[in-house]
């Protein structure tokens, strides 16, 4: 089909630190941990979207891409927004996870853990393989795994953007400063050169107690209690992580995004 086939592209991956341990913590209170994950997601895939498409939700992250070929505007506008666009994702994050926190009322050790999860971003630039599996659009190749990879690495901390160096050149060609040089060491893809930016921002600025709210404690209560009774119904299925269906919920890959 016409869609398929190699195509340079610009990948990224949003991704929850912290979910394996806080899932397997909580196994008591499985569905109120995946609930809370479900709301992270959504808070970043508000803010990270256009001109980038997801490709999978992966349980613990988002895995989106760009094509190259037809959308060099949006590349360029991508990079010069790149640090207002990564601050937003992760002050929507800290936002989410206040919210949920200071509005919990639940006892159960998912919802008093919330404040364990972490966000990372990994970005890499290369070539991917689209080919369309039932009605699936799928990405595959060697910087595909790569940038999975890279989710894995010797970085300080849990919280950051790491950057390949092919992502570096494409981004930030000609910026120097504010970013820790490193490197990765992966079987039969040898060293990788790093690049680490770690946000800015003052958590602080979410003032203790904000959320605290009749209203909040309500809301945040009730998507509770009917995420988990749509899910025992069968009408809910939060943890139906997988990669979305190509000919509906996103263009073609090698047309421009829309606007």
């Amino acid at each position: 089909m016409a869609n398929n086939g190699e195509k340079e592209v610009l990948l990224l991956i949003a991704d929850i630190s912290g979910y394996t341990r806080f899932i397997a913590a909580n196994q008591t209170s499985l569905t109120h941990g995946q609930i809370v994950i479900t709301e992270l997601m959504r808070a970043i895939l508000k803010e990270l979207k256009l001109p980038l498409r997801v490709s999978k939700l992966e349980g613990d992250a988002v895995f989106f891409y760009l094509v190259k070929e037809g959308n060099t505007r949006e590349i360029s506008e991508f990079a010069g927004s790149f640090r207002t666009k990564i601050e937003r994702i992760f002050a929507a994050f800290d936002h989410r996870i206040a919210v949920l926190v200071q509005s919990n009322r639940c006892p159960c050790a998912g919802c008093k853990s919330i404040e364990m999860l972490r966000l990372k971003v990994v970005v890499h630039s290369g070539r991917a393989l689209f080919y369309r599996l039932d009605r699936f659009m799928e990405l595959s190749g060697l910087d595909v795994i790569l940038v999975h990879r890279l989710l894995k690495n010797n970085v300080d901390g849990d919280e950051y953007v790491l950057l390949s160096e092919a992502a570096r050149t494409e981004l930030f060609a000609e910026l120097n400063g504010d970013f820790e040089q490193g490197e990765e060491h992966y079987d039969e893809v040898g060293k990788v050169n790093t690049f680490i930016f770690r946000p800015g921002r003052d958590r602080s600025a979410i003032a203790p107690g904000a959320f605290d709210t009749p209203f909040e404690r309500w809301r945040t209560h009730q998507i509770k209690v009917w995420s988990e009774r749509l899910m025992a119904w069968g009408i809910l299925k939060l943890a139906a992580f997988r990669n979305l269906r190509s000919d509906v919920e996103q263009p073609s890959p090698d047309q421009p995004a829309a606007r």
